[in-house]
């Protein structure tokens, strides 16, 4: 498949204090083949305001920083609904992608053109498909979960089902979670891309996290190689939590 530019990407990004992951960004996508891309600036924590405080997380147990990326990652897939947009990328300020990762999203829309309504989630996070629901050539499994949030593609029905839950019942849970945990309730097609596509850099040690506790260095990432090459290709296919996410799927 010859590779083709992917517009209508758009990158959570926080508007001060990270200059080191834009920077990022704006070498590595267009590296990778996106020249196209925007930033979600708004959002961040000192900017969410008393009445999206009050609506969206009224109750919410979770920290600023999990409110700040909840309500930019909904803002994005806004974007999706405002413009009447087919699909959109979204990824998280710390995406490392695979190279060849044109080619692959173009595989995976090409897999899905006779579907609509859904949410694929295209970064590795220590998890893999299981083997015994792979099969040859098939690029995305039908789940009941996602991973975390720091890239997946999402169509304008998902993202319109996803905006509208939001805005008439708020959170009080992290993105990822609350993609996962409503996932029947909003009715979205969630998806595993196999093989995955992006790493996240706060994972590995490049980039430290802005919401988790885990440190940037040389030893993180040691840990992160070994931790992904356990849960890759052992725990994956064999523990009963990995295998449950892909049994007795509702396909909406």
């Amino acid at each position: 498949m010859t590779q083709q530019p992917i517009e209508h990407v758009f990158v959570i990004h926080v508007s001060e204090g990270y200059e080191d992951r834009k920077a990022h960004i704006d070498t590595h996508l267009p590296h990778r083949g996106i020249d196209k891309f925007e930033y979600i600036l708004d959002g961040d924590i000192k900017a969410l305001s008393p009445e999206v405080l009050a609506t969206i997380f009224k109750d919410s147990k979770t920290s600023p920083a999990e409110n700040s990326c909840f309500y930019k990652h909904y803002l994005a897939c806004k974007q999706v609904v405002e413009r009447e947009l087919q699909y959109a990328l979204i990824f998280e300020d710390d995406v490392l992608l695979n190279e060849g990762f044109c080619n692959s999203v173009l595989e995976i829309l090409d897999e899905l053109k006779a579907e609509s309504n859904y949410l694929v989630n295209i970064e590795d996070a220590y998890l893999a498909v299981p083997y015994r629901f792979r099969n040859k050539g098939q690029k995305v499994y039908l789940a009941n979960y996602t991973k975390m949030c720091g890239a997946y593609i999402i169509d304008n029905v998902a993202a319109h089902r996803l905006v509208d839950f939001i805005e008439q019942n708020g959170t009080t849970l992290p993105i990822d979670t609350y993609q996962s945990e409503y996932r029947n309730d909003m009715k979205i097609n969630i998806y595993w891309a196999e093989p995955s596509l992006v790493h996240q850099g706060s994972k590995s040690g490049r980039f430290e996290s802005s919401v988790n506790v885990e440190k940037e260095g040389l030893l993180q990432s040691i840990k992160y190689r070994l931790k992904c090459f356990h849960k890759k290709y052992i725990w994956s296919h064999t523990n009963k939590r990995v295998i449950r996410v892909f049994e007795h799927v509702i396909k909406y």
